[in-house]
């Protein structure tokens, strides 16, 4: 299903790429530019393992958690 259209009291999205991934932008486009500010300054300077939360803005959820993924290719890493 649609995370994005759920009452809940928060939704989880994942981040920490150079390159935003396709939930993180749906998320985000749907919360509102509010919350894309919002996300932005609360972001900075977050490392892989870090979580920020914001408001949901235009979503039925009370918050998103946004949560920094490690990002990694090495195999030994991912083991």
């Amino acid at each position: 299903g649609d995370i994005t259209t759920l009452p809940v009291d928060a939704i989880i999205s994942p981040c920490g790429s150079a390159v935003p991934s396709q939930l993180q932008t749906e998320i985000l486009g749907k919360a509102g530019a509010d919350v894309v500010r919002e996300y932005a300054k609360a972001s900075r300077g977050m490392n892989p393992g870090d979580a920020c939360v914001t408001k949901a803005g235009h979503l039925p959820a009370k918050f998103i958690i946004h949560t920094a993924s490690p990002t990694t290719e090495d195999s030994a890493t991912l083991q």
